[in-house]
């Protein structure tokens, strides 16, 4: 992203990158990786999240919101926001992949599909300790409220997926040596 990359720099160019660190660093703080402060798994609090109890995610949805608003103005020649990663470590599998959703509508089913596996195939042709065979294209009714679904469904960001990095490494750095 910040390489001198034609690639990379035709991507700084054509669209803005927002980066928002770690949503639960108070709960982190206190030994959870998935809950924060009030001991809330935040990831499953996306459809509907309280100002109050769940502010991170409130005002990420918030400023998601705000972008797409804005850029629906004739000045603005872009379309909202395009894409949103969420990056989980993973505490059974190896590697690195990704969880995606998928379009079942049979209007757009194919070309909606193409699209969302743009990214995954993306980094599987970059990075090699991502393994396609443990990615998901799946809308399941366990995480009917997280980032991922959410975002897919709410806002119709298609390439809406969560990344998963192994806490325990890469089986292809193993397989290499």
């Amino acid at each position: 992203m910040v390489s001198d990359d034609p690639e990379a720099q035709e991507i700084r160019e054509k669209y803005i990158i927002k980066i928002i660190p770690m949503l639960n660093s108070d709960g982190v703080k206190l030994g959870n990786y998935r809950h924060g402060l009030l001991g809330v798994d935040l990831n499953r609090r996306w459809s509907k999240p309280s100002k109050f109890l769940h502010p991170e995610i409130y005002y990420v949805k918030s400023m998601i919101r705000f972008f797409n608003k804005k850029c629906k103005q004739p000045e603005v020649k872009s379309g909202g926001v395009v894409m949103v990663t969420d990056i989980h470590g993973h505490s059974k599998n190896m590697d690195v992949f990704m969880y995606s959703c998928h379009e079942d509508d049979p209007l757009h089913l194919h070309t909606y599909n193409m699209i969302i596996r743009a990214a995954p195939d993306g980094v599987d042709r970059t990075m090699p300790v991502f393994n396609t065979n443990l990615c998901k294209f799946q809308n399941e009714a366990s995480k009917e409220n997280s980032a991922r679904i959410v975002l897919f469904r709410e806002f119709g960001i298609l390439n809406s997926h969560t990344l998963e990095c192994s806490y325990y490494g890469s089986e292809y750095l193993t397989r290499t040596k």
